[in-house]
Parts: C-alpha cells; structure tokens; sequence
C-alpha cells in the first residue's frame, strides 16, 4: 500500500509540474484542477482518488474503510467545501459523476455558507451539473442555506429559466418557502425587494408564469405579498398575470402599514394597474370592498390626478367616505390645494361638502407620529399613509373651513400669491350645495377667518352666497366690503356677534357694542361715511336717533368729532330727529357752538333752522 501511494505521489508531481502555469491562481481550485485530471488521466479505484486529492492539498491522508466515507464529506479551506462543492461549482462534469457513485457520499453537505451543491451549480447555471444531482436518490431540493434560501430562490432570482423548469419538475419542490427576507421564489422572480431596481421593474416574466402555474403555488405568500410587489414597482405584466390567478387576494393588506396593492398602485401615480386592479375587483368580487376602501382619500392628497379620475369612474364608489377622524377624499384635496381634483370631486353625483371633522385626540397624534417617524419597509419609498393628517385638534371642520384658513395662512404667514387656494375657495362655493353657516367646536363659521384677517376679497365671494338672506349684519358687511375699506376698528363689533350661525342672526346693527359704542356712534366719530352710508340704508335698523349711554345720538358722535360729511348724510335721512337732546339737554347743534366753520352751513338747512326757532321759542 505504501509503495501504491508513493508511485501516485510521484505522477502527481510529474503531472503537477505540467500543468501549473495553466491553473488558476487560487490555490484550493488548483487542487481540485489537478484532481480532476488525475481522475480523467488515471482509472484509479475511489480510494486511491480520495487519498490523493488529501495528499496534493496538503491534508494527511487516512487509511482504512471505515474513515474513508467521513473523510471524503470533510470541507476544507475558509468556505469548508468538499469535492463535491468544487466539481458542481466548477462544472466539472465528470468528476461530479464520478463522486455521485460513491454511496458514502454526501450529497446534501452544506458549507461554510451553509450551500449545498447543488446550491452552487444553480448559481451559476450549471445545468448539466444539476442534472446529475437531481438524480441522486438523497438529494434535497428544498436543502437552504445561512439565507434561507433553496435552489430555487437562486434560479428565480439568476432568471435562470431552464433551471427554473427542472427544479419546477421535481414533485418535492416547495415552491412557497420564504428565506430569511420573507422572499419566496416567486417574489424574487419579480425583482426581490429592491423596489427602485429595474429587475424589480421587469423580473423575469417566464420565470413568474411558471411559478404561477404550479400546482402548488401560494400567490399571496411572503413578507409582501407578490401583488403588492408588482403594483408598488408598476410592473404592469406581472399585476395582469396575478390579477388573473384564481387565488389572489386583492383585499390582502402589508403587516406593517395595512396598504393593499390598490392603494400601493394609486400613491405611485400608476392609473394603468389602478384600472387593472379595479377592473379585477369588480369582475371577482363584491365591489363593497372599492366602496369603503380609503385609498381614493390616500390618492387625492398626493394629488394624483390620473389616479383620481380612474377611482371616480368605479360604479359604487363612496366618494364620502371617511376616515377615523372622518376626513374625507375632498378635506384632503383641500388640504392640498389641488384646484383640479376638488372640482373632480365636486362633479360627483354624491358628493357631500358639508361632513365635518372630529377632534384628533393627544393619543392618536403620538401615534401618528411614531407612523411618520417609521422607516418604510426595506427602506425602499412607501406610500406615505398617514402625513395628510393636519395636527389639528379642532373638530367640526368643513372643506370650506380648511380652504379658508389655508388662504389665511399663505396671505398672512408665507406672503405667497393666493392664487390656488382660492381657486379652491371658488370652486367650493360656486358648488350649490354648500353650506357656509356649518361652525366648528369653537362656534366659528367659515366667514370668521377671513374677517379675521381682512380678506376683503374672499369676504365678497362669501357674502356673494347671502344674497337671498335679509340678516342686517350680512347686509352691513358684504355691502361694506364692496368698498374695500376694511377697518377693524369697525369690523370687530360685528365680528363679536359672528361666533354663531349667520343664518341664526337676530341682532340690530346699531345694537353691537365696541368700547360701550353702537357700531353707527363709532362710525361717524372716526368718518367712515362709507360705512355710514351703508348704515343708514338699511331698513332693519332701529331708530337711527337711538342713543348710547349718555343718551348721544349718531347726530352728537358726529358733531362732538366735527365730522361734517356724516352731519349731512345723517341730516337727509327722513327719521332723524334733529332736535334730540342728551343728559345734558344739549342737542347736536350746541357740540356744535364753537366749530364756527361747521355751524354756519348747518344752520341754514330746514332741519337746523327748525331746531334753532324751535330752540329761541323754547
């Protein structure tokens, strides 16, 4: 025996020398080089081979029987690999065969990496290799390695399509199983997680269809459904092959966000898989699920157009429907500014302008926060699900209410051009149906907001829907802020009173108190003829000769502030008693005594002239 193994150590070194310059550098694959030469050269028995394949690598070699199945399934080097790993990577052809007739041979040994060998011939496609594995009695097709990954998963994400169909043919293929990612072939075929990829764009439309067919195959398997997977990435081919599998679940939501396909598809503007997925809900299903869904109002926010006029057309659609804090599709367009997709919304049938918002409580705004704070899943860009949602805590907000405050804040806050707000201001209130006297919590309607800030523009396009109303208080300002003169000296008192329902109004103008003054006393002390003007002509004031706590009237508030212009239109009004006196028993004329440029035209008009022989008889 000692003198066999001597004569096979000096070939060795013969052919070693031979063939060195022509080996790889790696000195593990020139080993296993210079082995299966040895074996193609020599018709040594397996015994032999074995001890020199230890003998060249540097490994002492074993005797005996017993220790020879061990010794030929032990890996060596960093990776451990066997003969076997090497002749299956390397695709050497008849050295694997060879090492296949051994009984004793392991065909499952994993190495370092926990790869089998048949792990590596499907790696890099080594089809004949993977052919005389699959023969082998004990081969496991479904062995994974340190990934949790199977020669399938490698395959089908190597697009390796004939490879596919072998592993595929093998009745013990398990076509469902996950590695350690949650990725099942299938969903490696489509590109793998890697949703900013063009292999998760375009996958391996063959590979999918296969798969697809599979007896076996569970479609809505993995840590993100396939479905999802394509209508995230817009892989169109593969939502149309899954759409038509006769076990997809179109209602099946991620762990983590509760996102179905449809709304993955809408929040990445896709209106083709959209119109997909909505076509195959209908055909397949109950459409309730369309109905209720949420996504129209994840969609409108992200202002997807495309998207929006796709969902609007879906028969059932609710177009109203709310969330938990009851926002609908249009609060959040609103939200956005998106004059286009309000009105797209406005246009539909069953729209419903007047739903209002409930309070978002401490507890749910800390959780939407943490959402916001999450990273998405596998870091790649989600859908965002929950930033629509103003921190606002004040309940009973309509449309018109955020569209209003909206204006406000880019006026005020930002000096931005008011432009798309109050496109949407104007869309919502050419709308018949809406209604401008809805308050929220804090007893405000959506005119308080623009009073607040002096929006004499939007004011006009509000009061434009009060027309039918008689309410003097409406009357006084939309007349008023035709003028453009928006004094908030003038504007509070009435603003005071605007804390409830305009319609609910049954206040006198003269009546609303700023500083202990009626609004028409405070009007003619500062010269607001404009508004004095507007007073005066409206029918449902009290007596325009009512006093205020000294007993002054209009008339006196003039005189006392020298304001001759609101003297003479108080003058020619028909009711006014010139003659009325104070606490004092002084009439207006006498505030009048020492403004000497004043009192002389006065005089001669018929009233004064009247109160004067009225005074010298008395």
């Amino acid at each position: 025996m000692e003198l066999r193994v001597e004569e096979l150590r000096q070939e060795a070194e013969k052919l070693l020398m031979d063939v060195w310059n022509i080996l790889p550098n790696d000195p593990n694959e020139r080993v296993y080089s210079l082995y299966q030469i040895v074996c193609s050269q020599y018709e040594t028995d397996p015994r032999e081979s074995h001890r020199l394949y230890y003998f060249c690598s540097g490994f002492p070699p074993h005797f005996g029987t017993g220790e020879l199945g061990h010794n030929i399934n032990v890996g060596v080097g960093k990776m451990q690999r066997t003969l076997l790993h090497f002749a299956a990577e390397k695709n050497f052809q008849e050295c694997t065969r060879k090492l296949l007739t051994f009984g004793f041979v392991d065909v499952n040994v994993g190495d370092s990496t926990g790869c089998t060998a048949l792990h590596l011939a499907c790696r890099e496609g080594m089809k004949e290799i993977i052919k005389l594995l699959l023969k082998h009695p004990k081969v496991n097709i479904n062995a994974r390695d340190s990934t949790g990954c199977t020669p399938l998963h490698l395959v089908c994400r190597k697009g390796f399509e004939e490879i596919t169909q072998l592993l595929l043919q093998q009745p013990e293929s398990d076509v469902n199983v996950m590695d350690s990612t949650g990725c099942t072939p299938l969903l490696l075929a489509l590109g793998g997680m890697h949703a900013n990829s063009k292999a998760c764009r375009e996958g391996f439309q063959e590979i999918a269809t296969w798969l697809l067919q599979h007896p076996h195959i569970d479609v809505n398997a993995g840590v993100i459904t396939p479905f999802h997977l394509a209508a995230f990435c817009g892989n169109d081919w593969a939502v149309s092959l899954l759409v038509q599998h006769p076990d997809i679940d179109l209602y099946s939501r991620t762990a983590h966000k509760e996102m179905t396909a449809l709304h993955m598809a809408a929040c990445k503007d896709d209106a083709d898989i959209v119109r997909m997925i909505l076509d195959a809900v209908m055909r397949k299903t109950d459409p309730m699920w369309v109905r209720k869904g949420q996504f129209l109002s994840y969609q409108a926010y992200e202002q997807r157009l495309d998207v929006v006029k796709e969902l609007l057309q879906s028969p059932g659609l609710d177009v109203n429907n709310r969330d938990e804090r009851s926002f609908t599709a249009l609060h959040l367009a609103v939200l956005r500014g998106h004059v286009t997709i309000v009105q797209l919304l406005l246009n539909h049938q069953n729209i419903n302008l007047d739903i209002v918002t409930k309070c978002i409580s401490d507890n749910d705004l800390e959780r939407i926060r943490g959402w916001q704070e999450d990273g998405d899943w596998k870091k790649t860009p989600c859908p965002r699900l929950i930033t629509y949602i103003p921190f606002q805590k004040v309940a009973g907000m309509t449309a018109l209410h955020f569209a209003l405050e909206l204006v406000e804040e880019e006026a005020a806050i930002e000096d931005r051009s008011m432009e798309g707000m109050t496109g949407v201001v104007n869309v919502l209130l050419a709308h018949p149906n809406i209604d401008i006297n809805i308050e929220n919590e804090n007893g405000e309607s959506p005119l308080y907001g623009p009073l607040r800030r002096k929006l004499g523009p939007i004011l006009i396009r509000l009061f434009g829907r009060y027309e039918d109303m008689v309410d003097p208080c409406v009357h006084l300002l939309r007349s008023y802020c035709k003028k453009g003169d928006l004094d908030m000296s003038l504007i509070d008192p009435v603003m005071e009173k605007l804390h409830t329902p305009l319609n609910r109004l049954n206040l006198k103008i003269d009546a609303a108190k700023f500083d202990t003054l009626p609004l028409i006393h405070k009007a003619v002390a500062v010269g607001k003829e404009e508004l004095l003007s507007v007073l005066i002509d409206i029918q449902q004031l009290d007596d325009i000769n009512a006093g205020d706590g000294e007993k002054r009237t209009p008339l006196h508030s003039a005189a006392i502030a020298g304001q001759m212009k609101s003297i003479q239109l108080l003058l020619i009004h028909p009711s006014l008693m010139a003659n009325h006196e104070d606490l004092d028993n002084t009439c207006f004329l006498a505030c009048l005594y020492e403004l000497i440029n004043i009192y002389l035209p006065l005089v001669s008009c018929s009233k004064c002239k009247q109160l004067v022989q009225s005074s010298i008889r008395t």
